[in-house]
């Protein structure tokens, strides 16, 4: 009997977060920089084969009759149109207003990765404004899904099948 795993998106996002530093040591080391602004391509492919591992992967087998085919956005690259993408929703302790906030990076403060950099669409899937951070600590997250067609669902639970 095969095992599963019941998850939330947000917890995936923290696992990430929690790999990104797990890794910070051994970046210095290896002297590749990973802090804003001094960052460069070595360490975006670092946390795109991770987020790509843990998070985007994760997601396709845990919706229903996995795997499904999902389209998010690379991380930490701005897109002119959210409209036929899937994304990471942002969902703030307080009202976002008419608003759609999608998951762009996480960004150091004060800690490393204390910080979820996140852009304000609206109801077409339009950029509005810059690119904003939000604490980590108040907010969570949800898996925004075109599935089979134009409606939207909105996944918070995962069930994986390990």
């Amino acid at each position: 009997m095969k095992e599963r795993w019941h998850t939330t998106v947000t917890e995936l996002m923290n696992l990430f977060r929690e790999s990104l530093i797990a890794l910070i040591p051994v970046m210095e080391r290896s002297h590749i920089p990973w802090r804003e602004p001094d960052s460069y391509d070595d360490w975006g492919s670092i946390q795109e084969a991770l987020y790509r591992n843990i998070v985007e992967n994760t997601i396709r087998w845990g919706l229903p009759d996995p795997p499904q085919a999902i389209d998010l956005p690379p991380l930490s690259r701005l897109k002119s149109s959210y409209a036929n993408l899937d994304w990471i929703e942002v969902v703030p302790g307080s009202s976002s207003g008419d608003t759609t906030l999608i998951f762009v990076g996480f960004s150091t403060h004060s800690r490393p990765f204390d910080h979820v950099d996140i852009w304000r669409v609206d109801q077409d899937g339009v950029p509005q404004g810059e690119v904003e951070s939000l604490p980590l600590s108040e907010v969570r997250f949800h898996f925004s899904w075109r599935g089979n067609g134009d409606v939207r669902s909105v996944v918070e639970r995962l069930d994986v099948l390990l």
